[in-house]
């Protein structure tokens, strides 16, 4: 008789009893797994891609499967019709676009996160389960700065600064890996500062410090203003802002042991923002040909090449470059109603934390993910983050965050099925017969009957 191989009884095994999990809690897996290869995304190649892609798939068939389990979807939050109305425009520009090649690959990427942001933004998630997403997305930032730490402690650097490298070759921007830890290190901050058990904020502590030291190791210049920001306006918005300037101090002290951001900003070869700002005056040449309607989502570098040697670079920058800045990039590609579009959504999706309790389930999320997006969009104006899954992330966890404070039903099924059934039944039900009002009894001035 043939033993089953171990493999097969394990696949039997476990297969099941993720489909179950994943029916009852999406969140967490699959979509869970999604986001801690978030910060990876750029590594893992073609295959890697496609892993990740199959990965948001598997996601939203979860969240479906989920949404129709229950019978119940919630109405999505303001910020989502703004970026619906962007998405929408980005497609328009396809009928004009100078680049169709760059302009259907770009917005192919982009739609595909807009559709994972939507099905996110109608699910009814609980407060306990939005809870356990936001240590996932904690625990996976700390697992990518601790990674990242210890390849450069191996010697895995480029330019002194940190370098996570594929065995194909491909390596992640710094710019891009630092720029994915600002909401996660936002979260773990509020938690160790906020009131609870010792361990949990303990725990946070060391996944701040950690994630601040791979933020500096990265060198990235912007990533470490944005996160200025977030210290700055969690001190603003918290309670405990005396804590957050001393945390701040401290992270100064810690910066001169990672000394690699420091030397970019000491650095002459590194000013004119690394080049960008040779880019950026390319750029708005290219804005005077399209600023009405724009050259098409995602063709900034075709429209960037054709205007390059109508200017002087002191120093040469090269051909084809994204514009490292979303206002000029979008204004470019989309024209000045992109502009409008992308700066009113992005700002509707911090806007709408404001229906959201200083601290849901015990967790102290508002502040974090509000100090997130302006984060990430003073992160974005020295990079082009609309195709980038971090950025998506933290726009569904406002979308999340409002659903698991203040859900307005969409759909629910059942209740309208018998509200329908009750309305019927009333509608066909006879009048209840009316009874008779007997007269009062007459009294005669002597007061009897």
């Amino acid at each position: 008789m043939d033993l089953i191989a171990p493999e097969i009884v394990a696949a039997a095994i476990i297969v099941p009893l993720a489909l179950l999990f994943a029916l009852r809690a999406p969140l967490i897996l699959p979509f869970g797994i999604y986001v801690a290869l978030i910060p990876y995304d750029n590594v893992l190649g073609n295959n890697g891609a496609t892993l990740v892609r199959g990965l948001a798939i598997v996601s939203a068939l979860a969240l479906v499967f989920r949404i129709a389990l229950v019978r119940r979807a919630v109405a999505p939050p303001k910020a989502w019709f703004f970026w619906l109305v962007l998405v929408g425009w980005m497609a328009m520009t396809a009928l004009w676009t100078i680049d169709s090649a760059l302009t259907t690959t770009t917005f192919g990427q982009i739609f595909q996160l807009f559709l994972l942001y939507s099905l996110l933004a109608i699910y009814p998630v609980s407060p306990s389960e939005f809870t356990r997403l936001t240590t996932v997305i904690v625990v996976s930032g700390v697992g990518s700065a601790a990674y990242g730490l210890y390849l450069y402690a191996t010697g895995n650097r480029f330019e002194e600064r940190l370098s996570i490298t594929s065995s194909s070759g491909l390596t992640i921007d710094p710019n891009h890996y630092a720029a994915a830890m600002l909401l996660p290190l936002a979260i773990a901050l509020s938690i160790a500062l906020a009131r609870g058990k010792v361990w949990g904020r303990l725990f946070a502590l060391c996944a701040v410090l950690t994630m601040t030291g791979g933020l500096l190791l990265s060198g990235s210049r912007g990533a470490f203003v944005s996160l200025g920001v977030v210290l700055l306006y969690m001190a603003w918005r918290s309670r405990r802002s005396m804590q957050i300037i001393g945390f701040g101090l401290v992270a100064l002290a810690i910066s001169a042991a990672f000394p690699t951001v420091w030397q970019r900003f000491a650095d002459p070869t590194q000013s004119m923002g690394a080049g960008r700002i040779f880019i950026w005056n390319v750029g708005f040449k290219a804005l005077a040909d399209h600023w009405m309607i724009g050259a098409g989502i995602g063709a900034f570098p075709t429209a960037y090449d054709r205007v390059f040697l109508s200017g002087y670079q002191a120093v040469f920058q090269g051909w084809s470059r994204p514009s490292h800045n979303v206002l000029i990039g979008t204004a470019v590609e989309l024209g000045i109603l992109g502009v409008v579009f992308v700066s009113y959504a992005w700002y509707s999706s911090w806007r709408d934390m404001r229906s959201v309790p200083a601290s849901l389930d015990g967790m102290p999320v508002r502040a974090a993910i509000e100090a997130a997006l302006v984060a990430l969009f003073v992160a974005s104006l020295f990079l082009d983050t609309l195709t980038f899954k971090y950025l998506w992330l933290a726009l569904s966890m406002s979308a999340l965050a409002r659903n698991a404070a203040m859900p307005r039903l969409l759909t629910r099924a059942r209740a309208r099925t018998q509200m329908a059934t009750a309305r019927f039944i009333k509608a066909k039900a006879p009048p209840p017969p009316r009874r008779a009002v007997e007269p009062a009894p007459a009294f005669t001035s002597s007061g009897q009957t």
